[in-house]
């Protein structure tokens, strides 16, 4: 079965031509390099702690408390984003986004003092995931319901492929001074923001429901059952995803591996998913959307579960190839699966909501997975991530949703 089978769409992006790679169209493939561009400069977050110390002379302390602002200014980010993606036109809430976060990282690279230099890395959080809520649901508008898993899975991949070359090259830029990496960020971003002026044509925005009946994104996924199951799913995929960042080096470490062991043996997970990836997404969306998920959680479950028994560079390697092997395929379903459960003028909300919950997991993952592992043991973190996703694993898998697209009706809507 397809996507159309389950998970309901709206819209009327079947209409659209599809000319391009992939069959997809050519205004999917304009988002899709805008979305690469802007990840190829992606330099914030792996050398924030570096810029904060070397350049802007912070203690270590200070640039982790500087550090955590950013982080608390990108949950809010995905919130805001999602709210403007659907008050906006589309194309329109991408580029305001992308231009306020190139000023943000502009002006934190300028900032001067301490004060100033926390409110930059506020500003640059606030700023940093405002345009994703809106790219997302940009691409589940110009492309058929029954491509939005290849379309997804695709955006993925570029999302990996732009961060694996952008480590590379800010180590290189880095030798130039770090302030350097934010200048080519934001000169990336502003590229990001003109292609999709140049490329993607205006869309008209998606009716609103008229009336008294009229619910916010928070209310609507509330109340749809389907919506709280992803949410939850999501989130519980995501805090066990965390142990590979905070957890895992740990557990390594107690193995007798070293640092640069840890770094090589998490790197196969970049490199399993830009090899993969391309090949899963075609095929992927033959199949139910709801079981590819349900069996990516319990595959990336009984991948950290196998960190249980391993203890060497070799048994180590299988785990992370195995959970990075469940990671490709929840990946390429997960946006679809959200974009086509929400109401085509609540969707950047919809896809908001799922970036949140990816926030939602840095932040308590790293937290609860280190007090279980001093507290508890790794017998029991790893066996109760695998439990974890096994349980969410089969809450997916008895998802059911009508096939139909369901549009408001004519008489009780009108332009938003």
């Amino acid at each position: 079965m397809t996507t159309r089978d389950t998970i309901p769409s709206t819209g009327s992006s079947s209409r659209l031509r599809t000319d391009g790679p992939f069959g997809l169209p050519r205004t999917y493939w304009a988002i899709w390099t805008a979305v690469l561009v802007n990840r190829l400069a992606t330099f914030v977050q792996p050398f924030l702690v570096l810029f904060l110390v070397h350049e802007k002379g912070l203690s270590l302390a200070q640039a982790g408390l500087v550090a955590a602002f950013l982080g608390v200014g990108a949950i809010v980010s995905s919130l805001v984003g999602g709210w403007l993606g659907d008050r906006l036109e589309r194309r329109s809430a991408i580029v305001l986004s992308q231009s306020l976060a190139a000023l943000a990282l502009l002006g934190l690279a300028a900032a001067p003092t301490t004060p100033l230099v926390v409110a930059g890395a506020l500003a640059v959080g606030l700023c940093s995931d405002l345009a994703r809520p809106a790219q997302n649901a940009l691409v589940a508008d110009v492309v058929a319901p029954e491509q939005r898993v290849r379309a997804y899975s695709l955006v993925f991949w570029a999302l990996n492929l732009g961060f694996s070359v952008a480590t590379l090259t800010a180590g290189v830029l880095s030798r130039f001074g770090y302030g350097w990496l934010f200048v080519v960020d934001a000169a990336a971003t502003l590229l990001s923001a003109l292609l999709v002026v140049v490329l993607v044509p205006r869309m008209p925005r998606a009716r609103r429901p008229y009336g008294p009946a009229t619910r916010g994104v928070v209310a609507s996924m509330v109340r749809d059952p389907r919506a709280v199951t992803l949410v939850l799913a999501a989130t519980a995929y995501a805090t066990v995803y965390q142990q590979a960042y905070s957890t895992l080096p740990l557990v390594m470490g107690r193995d007798g591996l070293s640092a640069a062991a840890y770094g090589a043996i998490v790197a196969v997970n970049g490199v399993v998913i830009v090899l993969l990836q391309p090949f899963a997404a075609g095929r992927i969306e033959r199949w139910r959307p709801e079981l590819v998920y349900a069996t990516a959680l319990v595959v990336v479950g009984a991948g950290f579960g196998l960190t249980v028994v391993a203890g060497s560079v070799a048994t180590h390697l299988v785990a992370v190839i195995v959970w990075s092997v469940g990671e490709v395929g929840a990946a390429a379903v997960i946006g679809a699966m959200f974009a086509a459960l929400a109401p085509p003028h609540q969707r950047s909300g919809y896809l908001a909501s799922f970036s949140l919950t990816f926030s939602v997991g840095m932040a308590v993952g790293p937290a609860l997975g280190t007090w279980v592992l001093s507290r508890l043991g790794e017998p029991v973190l790893w066996l109760g991530s695998l439990a974890l996703l096994v349980a969410a694993a089969l809450a997916v898998s008895r998802l059911h949703a009508p096939s139909a697209d369901v549009p408001p009706p004519p008489a009780c809507a009108e332009r938003g």
